[in-house]
């Protein structure tokens, strides 16, 4: 065999590690194994981690060509503003023009979206450094949405999510703007987080100009705080009073959503009276209305002395939903008072207009400094009282601003009131014998006590908490 075999031989054994036993046979001389027989291998240790050292300065070239767009090959016009882009950056981050990769010229209408949209957008693709101001950043999720950018709008949706930047105030400011866009999930969101902020934004124009279904959604929400139900009711009022003759069709809707049965009787009955004024006494003249208002006086009524088992029964029977807000305690609010406090006013459309000039004329941030209901801070005065052994009466409303490390069992030094913890509703868990005062007639329900009840087969003692005021 001459040399040339021979070397193409080896060669073949080197990547055929079979073919050895071939060379032994056609060779005179024996062939010593391979690098593969005696275990090498084509391969370089710590290869992951020497390709992670990798330079970025060619990603930076690759950045300043990209934010070059003179050298653009698509070109995009934008009512009389003309951009050039580049191709690969608009496949890459827009689904549009991926489907459609061979456009050179692209061109839209300012009325849909706008050239400065349209300049944000590009250079938030080309560039990692580019931040979206607040102010435009409905026109560029809007650009976004046409050009099919899912990338920019998963982050611009993850920003909005956050509660810790969008909530209360700003949240409905965002709201506001997304309603001018065909934002229907981000409106939703938006809404869904006014919650203590709701009695100062009834008192602006905004919420006068809400529409139907917005009010109707921001009412019916769980996420609304306010000191009592009937604030929610006069704040319908107020809306329907504004342009009467066209929203007169839409009182039964409204006032679906309220909470009635949540209502303090003495409201109830203010209402049963006729109330006080024109703008109210036209909304609770409507038969739909007045049924309303009848159920949930006798449901408040009955519940005071209904056996816990007997009030899903009575709540179907009289068809009233029951589900308490999240209350929440201004002391501020002149007519926040427990009913048998001797600052206890009674609640009119009259004086809620009086809180809504305060709140009106009060800090832009007068929301924050409301208080859970049930908080220690909340206080009441109220005349001192002899509580018998069954029957403990607990707090309300209007606040001493007093320290929440001050004793609550000491007298004022102007007048013979204590404070005592302001507490809401919690759910019964058993019969009770009576839930009214003594000294209190048992014809005029009385919803704003609490009482202990001590059972015959324990010692125990349960607190039962009906309503607040």
């Amino acid at each position: 065999m001459d040399s040339d075999n021979l070397l193409c031989l080896q060669h073949r054994a080197t990547n055929d590690p079979g073919c050895a036993q071939k060379i032994c046979r056609n060779s005179k001389k024996s062939v010593p194994k391979t690098l593969y027989e005696m275990g090498y291998r084509n391969s370089i240790p710590n290869w992951k981690n020497a390709m992670t050292h990798r330079n970025c300065e060619h990603f930076e070239e690759l950045q300043k060509v990209f934010r070059d767009s003179s050298n653009g090959d698509v070109e995009v016009k934008v009512g009389n503003c003309t951009f050039k882009c580049h191709r690969l950056i608009l496949r890459a981050y827009s689904n549009y023009f991926n489907a459609h990769p061979t456009v050179s010229n692209f061109e839209i209408s300012d009325d849909v979206i706008s050239p400065i949209a349209f300049r944000v957008l590009y250079d938030w693709m080309t560039d990692n450094s580019v931040r979206i101001n607040c102010d435009g950043v409905m026109e560029v999720i809007k650009a976004a949405i046409y050009f099919e950018v899912p990338l920019l709008m998963e982050f611009c949706w993850k920003i909005f999510s956050n509660e810790a930047y969008f909530c209360e105030d700003v949240a409905f400011m965002v709201y506001l703007e997304a309603r001018s866009y065909d934002f229907p999930e981000l409106k939703e969101v938006m809404l869904t987080r006014v919650r203590k902020f709701y009695l100062q934004l009834t008192c602006t124009a905004e919420f006068l100009f809400l529409t139907a279904e917005e009010l109707k959604l921001l009412i019916f929400s769980n996420y609304i705080e306010v000191n009592m139900e009937s604030e929610v009711f006069l704040s319908v009022v107020r809306w329907l009073d504004h342009c009467w003759e066209e929203r007169s069709a839409f009182l039964v809707p409204l006032m679906q959503c309220i909470r009635f049965s949540t209502m303090p009787a003495s409201f109830l009955l203010y209402l049963t009276r006729g109330a006080d004024c024109e703008e109210v006494r036209r909304v609770i003249e409507n038969n739909e209305v007045i049924t309303m208002i009848k159920h949930a006086l006798e449901f408040v009524s009955a519940k005071i002395s209904c056996p816990i088992r007997e009030l899903p029964a009575l709540l179907a029977h009289l068809n009233v939903p029951y589900k308490p807000r999240n209350w929440i305690f201004d002391p501020r609010c002149s007519y926040h008072h427990r009913n048998d406090c001797n600052k206890m006013e009674e609640l009119t459309y009259y004086k809620y207009l009086c809180y809504l000039q305060y709140l009106q004329n009060a800090s832009p941030n007068h929301w924050s400094t409301l208080i859970p209901a049930n908080d220690l801070k909340a206080r009441c005065c109220y005349k001192k009282k002899q509580y018998n052994s069954d029957n403990e009466t607990i707090c309300c409303s209007k606040s001493i601003l007093s320290e929440t490390t001050s004793d609550t069992s000491t007298k004022s030094t102007s007048d013979d009131y204590t404070t005592t913890v302001f507490m809401y509703e919690t759910p019964r868990t058993t019969t009770s014998r009576n839930y009214l005062t003594s000294g209190r007639s048992s014809s005029y329900p009385n919803s704003y006590y609490t009482s202990t009840q001590q059972t015959s087969n324990s010692a125990s003692t349960e607190r039962h908490v009906i309503h607040p005021y």
